[in-house]
Parts: C-alpha cells; sequence; structure tokens
C-alpha cells in the first residue's frame, strides 16, 4: 500500500476496519512505511493443488 492510499484512511479508520472483519493486527511498535497484508485464497479451496 503506498502513501498515496494510506493517506485516505486514518487510524481510527483501520482500528474500526480490522475489529469488523475479525483480522489479526499487531501494530509496530514504531512508525513503518511499508505494510504486507498476507492472505489465504484469491477464491481457492484451502486443499486446492494451487
Amino acid at each position: 500500500m503506498d502513501k498515496q492510499h494510506k493517506a485516505s484512511i486514518d487510524g481510527d479508520q483501520w482500528a474500526r476496519c480490522v475489529a469488523e472483519r475479525g483480522w489479526l493486527w499487531d501494530a509496530p511498535s514504531k512508525p513503518s512505511s511499508t505494510t504486507l497484508i498476507l492472505a489465504h485464497g484469491a477464491g481457492a479451496p484451502m486443499d486446492s493443488a494451487w
């Protein structure tokens, strides 16, 4: 997520988004310039060959 996209959501909105969706989130102890989001799926079941 680049700075252009991050500027459109503030900390309170981000926290609410995380809580509503049940995401696990560990905030960094110091400011970070990069966010890495790992997600399973993209439509494939967990037992798929891909």
